[in-house]
């Protein structure tokens, strides 16, 4: 039993207790209401409120985590869904090349769709994808000079 249900059996109890001295009042013909015990069952009925409130709200957030649905979390299978059915990964780039990276990502895209629909949502636009065709030439001249010239 968690520690706000206990508390809240204990308030129920003392709540009880001043409830069974006022009808012991009352048969024994004393209309009078102890004033003093009246404020401190209304006390403990505000606390009680509040606590079947906090019993509630931790009842919930159990029930929220206990279901499995499609969004993330630390479960297994969690996480972003695939859009493409595609597995992918993180991968670290400077900033200064993530242009060109999301623009080979594009391209290997369109390249791979042909006729079908487009696998991946695109992400650059033509003018990043010219930028980067003209690096890659200048990458490709270069590993060529660098690489291939190289006897092994």
């Amino acid at each position: 039993m968690h520690k706000y249900e206990i508390r809240a059996r204990q308030l129920k109890d003392e709540m009880q207790k001043i409830l069974d001295d006022n009808k012991v009042s009352s048969q024994l013909g004393l209309e009078e209401v102890n004033e003093e015990q009246f404020v401190i069952y209304k006390r403990l009925e505000f606390e009680l409120y509040h606590l079947k409130r906090i019993i509630d709200f931790k009842n919930e957030l159990k029930e929220k985590n206990a279901s499995h649905d499609n969004r993330g979390g630390k479960r297994d299978g969690s996480g972003r869904k695939l859009d493409t059915g595609m597995a992918t990964t993180t991968v670290r780039v400077p900033v200064a090349l993530k242009e060109y990276v999301l623009s080979i990502v594009d391209l290997y895209a369109e390249w791979l769709k042909e006729d079908e629909d487009q696998i991946l949502r695109r992400k650059t636009n033509d003018y990043q994808i010219n930028r980067t065709l003209k690096l890659l030439e200048l990458l490709a001249d270069f590993g060529k000079k660098e690489f291939l010239g190289k006897k092994r």
